[in-house]
């Protein structure tokens, strides 16, 4: 099963020429790229994690407070749930997004 990745805690500010839902789609868009394109067993890096959402068009700044990753080993009864500091090697080889709406998309003021 594929690891999880559940942005906790992560903000992102945009300049307000689009909706916030408009913005969501391609933030949610961004972080689901991001994963797709890791090699296989490859390291998420929280740096490359936030260029990539602030590549996204009319974002201005992203903050991130906490990123968790959910790894389902073979064996285990239940998954283990860790805190992403800077870098994680996915034991899956492969991740996905969960709790993308739990993202706080806002105009930058």
């Amino acid at each position: 099963k594929a690891d999880e990745i559940d942005p906790v805690d992560m903000t992102i500010y945009h300049d307000g020429v689009r909706t916030d839902a408009e913005v969501r789609v391609d933030v949610e868009a961004a972080m689901d790229s991001y994963l797709v394109n890791l090699p296989f067993n490859g390291i998420f890096y929280i740096e490359s994690f936030r260029d990539a959402l602030q590549s996204v068009r009319n974002v201005v700044d992203v903050e991130i407070g906490q990123i968790d990753r959910i790894n389902y080993s073979a064996g285990e009864s239940s998954p283990a749930t860790s805190t992403i500091s800077r870098r994680d090697i996915l034991d899956a080889g492969y991740a996905k997004i969960i709790n993308a709406s739990s993202v706080n998309i806002t105009i930058e003021q």
